[in-house]
């Protein structure tokens, strides 16, 4: 954010004001109001939360908590903790009560809106940068995560009375994780495709393999600026758009993949192609070239049924497609229909 901030400011030659309502680690849920959480896995999660919110006795829980946290300061008095022993007094911290909620606030509905959200809507604001996802990334969220950010982008164009007002949003990073983030990148740019002037910045070749905070965060933001120079600011000077998957041919042992390449012909970057075929109902390693400016070509050994590039939470060192701006080609799975 601060980084987009600067670079605009810079080019239109104008102050530019953010207003900046980060929490690490919250789900989606966490910013939309209780009246938008409409959906089955939302109700049902609300749901869950008022019965517990009805039996939560803050006091006894403090209590209990006051007590583990004395108990291992008392434990560990007057030496230096190790590694193992920080992260477990840390780990209690993590978990001190909340006086509002039974849960954290990063898991507790409506929280995030109400305490954020609902104080400055209405203030005048060009668009929205949104940067979340990998909290709804494990399973069961993932199944609801492209109903819920649909409701999550109407809801907040609703509080601002701007049903078109601009949303950009990242695509996951490359991260080393147990979720599948691969999915999560495919409900993302499902969304984005759905809903008009919701820009999706991808940025599948960024990111670290075990810190969920990347360092490299400049490359990053000058994506998000230059999309939004480009669509909210109408300047054709820049071309921050991404090479989408358009279409397949399926030809036997041969497959021919169609990309919206917005005037800017495929490069590859690298020798091996994390290009992946369905043969046989099993995905496998394959070769794959770029063939034209907008098609690569992709072989294996039996007849292809499917095709997916970059399907894996930690991509980073495979992807292998860019445009010849440097910009990555969005993930994507596809599969023949019968």
């Amino acid at each position: 954010g601060y980084y987009l901030g600067d670079m605009l400011s810079k080019k239109l030659d104008t102050p530019v004001g953010l207003l900046d309502t980060p929490l690490g680690g919250t789900m989606m849920c966490c910013w939309i109001d209780e009246g938008q959480m409409t959906s089955e896995a939302n109700k049902e999660y609300l749901e869950k939360f008022r019965k517990l919110e009805a039996e939560f006795d803050y006091q006894k829980v403090k209590a209990d908590y006051d007590k583990k946290l004395a108990d291992f300061d008392a434990k560990h008095k007057g030496k230096k903790l190790t590694d193992k022993e920080a992260a477990a007094r840390k780990q209690i911290v993590r978990f001190k009560p909340n006086s509002l909620s039974p849960w954290r606030p990063q898991e507790t509905p409506c929280y995030m809106y109400n305490g954020t959200i609902a104080p400055i809507a209405g203030y005048t604001a060009r668009g929205f940068a949104w940067y979340q996802g990998e909290a709804d990334a494990p399973f069961p969220r993932r199944i609801s995560f492209a109903d819920t950010f649909k409701t999550l982008i109407t809801a907040w164009r609703s509080y601002w009375g701007k049903p078109n007002m601009p949303f950009y949003f990242f695509q996951l990073p490359s991260f080393e994780t147990r979720s599948v983030w691969a999915e999560v990148r495919q409900a993302q740019a499902d969304v984005a495709k759905s809903l008009k002037n919701v820009g999706m910045i991808c940025i599948v070749d960024t990111g670290t393999q075990h810190d969920i905070h990347p360092r490299d965060k400049r490359p990053v933001a000058k994506r998000l600026f230059e999309s939004v120079m480009r669509h909210t600011y109408a300047d054709k000077s820049f071309k921050p758009d991404f090479p989408e998957m358009k279409s397949v041919k399926f030809d036997g042992k041969r497959a021919v993949v169609g990309f919206k390449t917005f005037g800017a012909h495929l490069k590859a970057q690298g020798e091996n192609a994390p290009v992946e075929v369905l043969v046989n109902g099993k995905w496998q390693n394959a070769q794959a070239k770029i063939v034209s400016r907008n098609q690569i070509e992709v072989n294996a050994d039996g007849e292809i049924t499917g095709v997916r590039y970059a399907w894996k939470s930690w991509a980073k060192p495979e992807v292998w497609l860019f445009n010849e701006n440097g910009l990555p080609a969005v993930p994507f799975q596809t599969q023949k229909q019968n």
